[in-house]
């Protein structure tokens, strides 16, 4: 072996102990008085401040911190630690409250590149990201195993429990996106039935993150015709989607009729949304009613003592957690400018979430379009966030939004006027049945 062999040899070895014994830091950070801290602090800041313990009439927070604190002990990986915190914040059934890995084991992580949806308990392959997978898994293939396990049976047993959602449909829905999810670079073997009634064992990788797959524009324009205009807001994370709307706000001007699609936004900040909407109405824009929980420390011991002096009474509700403070409303006056006044249809569906839910819940109280898909996410509230130990985090859910009249979407979601859900043929025949309809309608408004 020659001297430039050994000095690569001993250059690979330390990069790959410096790696290991980094790992092993890591994970040695995590102390027993660690463990325990991190879990008292999520469970006391649910205990006082989360806002939808009515919907889980059934659970004992009390209980489950009791219950937990053995198997958060037993732990032996900061990942095993984070996974048994998500296990108890799946049980709050909330999609604004949940954990996130510390991101060294976020980047341990990764998806075989293909994406995956429920329709009922059939779990369909609806796009193939990877070109090496695309002739030997056609879109509209059924994922039948999994490890030789079913599908839908792994998909309870080793996914389902770990997903905070704010309905069954919602958790189902992401657990089913999540199901190929795992160590990075680890094999799978799958079984699948292409369109063609052909049963097929496959042996696919976790390699998703290596593919670079460029994300969607956070705004995407397009003309259908010479009279319809397309939309679609992907994302209200990002400052620019305002800057990137009102570019295209000249041509939308022209249209006779347009398509907003906001069936891939998750959310992201509400303002972003409503500075959108400023362009379709001069009245002031309804925002969703907000109501946090209140504890003031006084009025919780005289409520303790109601029963026994009846001048307390008033205040059984903080000795109970059951007191609730109306948050003011935002006020948001759209500027005097030109209005873009064309018909318009808006589209979203199950993926539709949190700001992209407030968005929708204007433009319904302003009947501006007429919406069609299917129920959003149900996920609304203000998150708040937490540092844990390890260096991940934690979101609880401390906000309760309502239409301005009070009427919940929280779980159930914004519902459509109209109700179309995709089916497999569409996925298999690459066809849009609630664009269609969109342009359907249009067409019929049309003068």
């Amino acid at each position: 072996m020659n001297l430039n062999k050994i000095a690569s040899f001993i250059i690979v070895f330390i990069i790959l102990s410096f790696f290991v014994l980094n790992n092993v830091y890591r994970e040695e950070q995590l102390t027993s008085e660690k463990k325990i801290y991190g879990l008292s602090l999520f469970w006391s800041e649910v205990k006082y401040n989360f806002a939808f313990f009515d919907r889980v009439p059934n659970l004992d927070w009390d209980s489950v911190y009791q219950e937990y604190i053995r198997e958060v002990m037993n732990t032996r990986t900061i990942k095993e630690y984070y996974d048994t915190l998500k296990l108890i914040c799946a049980l709050l059934k909330d999609g604004h409250t949940s954990i996130e890995y510390p991101p060294f084991v976020e980047e341990q992580i990764d998806y075989v590149p293909l994406a995956i949806r429920n329709f009922g308990k059939d779990l369909v392959i609806t796009k193939v990201f990877n070109e090496q997978h695309v002739r030997s898994i056609p879109v509209g293939s059924y994922l039948l195993k999994i490890d030789d396990i079913n599908a839908y049976d792994y998909l309870l047993d080793f996914v389902y429990p770990y997903i905070p959602a704010s309905s069954e449909r919602k958790r189902i829905h992401n657990a089913a996106r999540h199901i190929l999810s795992g160590n990075a670079n680890e094999k799978l073997k799958i079984t699948i039935k292409t369109p063609y009634e052909e049963v097929e064992n496959l042996i696919v990788k976790r390699n998703y993150k290596s593919l670079n797959i460029k994300p969607d524009e956070i705004l995407e324009y397009k003309k259908i015709d010479a009279d319809l205009a397309y939309i679609a807001i992907n994302s209200f994370d990002d400052p620019k989607i305002v800057a990137e709307f009102e570019k295209i706000v000249p041509n939308l001007m022209k249209a006779k009729g347009l398509i907003i699609d906001v069936r891939k936004n998750t959310g992201g900040n509400s303002l972003f949304g409503y500075s959108i909407i400023s362009w379709f109405t001069d009245e002031k824009i309804p925002v969703p009613k907000t109501e946090s929980r209140e504890h003031i420390a006084i009025y919780k011991a005289w409520g303790n003592l109601s029963d026994q002096y009846f001048w307390f009474r008033e205040f059984k509700k903080y000795a109970q957690d059951k007191a609730w403070k109306k948050i003011e409303e935002l006020k948001w006056t759209p500027a005097k400018r030109a209005q873009i006044k064309c018909p318009i249809v808006v589209l979203f569906g199950i993926d539709t979430g949190s700001a992209a839910e407030a968005f929708l819940v204007a433009l319904d109280c302003l009947d501006i379009g007429i919406l069609i898909g299917q129920p959003s996410a149900g996920v609304t509230g203000q998150p708040l966030s937490l540092n844990l130990p390890g260096g991940g985090r934690a979101r609880i859910c401390v906000g309760r939004n309502t239409y301005p009249d009070g009427k919940e979407f929280a779980g159930s979601g914004v519902q459509p006027d109209i109700f179309i859900e995709p089916k497999v043929e569409d996925i298999i025949n690459r066809k849009d049945s609630e664009l269609e309809k969109a342009i359907e309608i249009l067409k019929g408004r049309i003068k």
